[in-house]
């Protein structure tokens, strides 16, 4: 069985959050959580240990017109472990029915080891956009080609809110 040719756009577009999200200066972790038990409790009231989940909600999405670049139907959510894909052709197919005309958005948080200032990059093509805590680190949603784009921010030690679309 061969695999189909993964177009060298689609693959670039996926290194977008792969960069912002994983190669941020000082060693930031992308986590989200799928329930958190409160302080002191071991079990769900299941009776079931709790689990910490790691990764980031993947949202996958068909745009509303060619060339739209919008959000317009969602085709599937995933839990993505990390956003680090050799391309997303095959997961935009199972999850929105066409490889074309899609969009992607992962959402979680990221844990800041200690207050100070962070670079994150990114890398893709079509446009690509990085919140922390709502504020845009990196607004590059131009139509152009394997662009690779800095963005800093101030954070404090903890966690933070994170959007890569």
């Amino acid at each position: 069985m061969t695999r189909p040719h993964v177009r060298p756009h689609a693959r670039a577009w996926a290194l977008l959050a792969a960069t912002a999200l994983v190669l941020p200066m000082s060693g930031l972790v992308s986590t989200a959580s799928a329930a958190e038990a409160p302080a002191g409790t071991t079990a769900s009231p299941s009776g079931q240990e709790a689990v910490a989940v790691h990764g980031l909600k993947g949202e996958y999405f068909s745009m509303s017109a060619p060339g739209a670049r919008d959000f317009a139907h969602l085709g599937g959510t995933q839990l993505d472990p990390n956003v680090n894909f050799s391309g997303l052709t095959d997961t935009f197919k199972d999850l929105t029915g066409q490889t074309e005309n899609t969009t992607a958005r992962w959402t979680g948080q990221i844990a800041a080891p200690e207050t100070g200032d962070y670079t994150f990059y990114a890398i893709g093509d079509n446009g690509f956009r990085l919140y922390i805590d709502g504020t845009a680190v990196i607004d590059h949603w131009i139509n152009d080609w394997n662009v690779d784009v800095p963005g800093s921010v101030q954070l404090t030690a903890g966690r933070h809110t994170n959007k890569a679309e």
